[in-house]
């Protein structure tokens, strides 16, 4: 989870001000190999996200592409140190069911029948 403060558009980066009644962008998502399952079922359910599979990178290659891609970090490694720009969700639930609900609900999406596999 981003602390709090920090999960702030910065001016003029096209996020909607509070209040103007357009949504927010949906998230796009870089899921770390502890989470594969979890990534398996996020594209099943239509969202944009990327698996990172096996830790053969280091933490902070995957740290940089998220920051560069615009992508949430799921992860639940709880070592990946904050850095400036990231969005990052440490997932501690350990059921599958539990972890894609959490994320799901930490932002704020709906899993939709018309989305399935689009």
């Amino acid at each position: 989870m981003t602390p709090p403060g920090r999960g702030a558009s910065p001016p003029g980066s096209g996020a909607s001000p509070p209040g103007s009644g357009a949504s927010p962008p949906e998230p796009k998502f870089l899921v770390d190999c502890m989470l594969g399952k979890v990534a398996r079922w996020l594209v099943i359910l239509g969202f944009d996200a990327r698996f990172v599979a096996k830790s053969e990178r280091p933490d902070m290659d995957i740290v940089a592409e998220a920051v560069r891609d615009g992508r949430v970090l799921l992860t639940r490694d709880t070592r990946i140190p904050f850095v400036r720009g990231l969005k990052k969700s440490v997932i501690r639930d350990q059921r599958f069911e539990d972890q894609l609900r959490r994320v799901l609900k930490e932002h704020g999406l709906q899993a939709e029948r018309a989305r399935l596999f689009s």
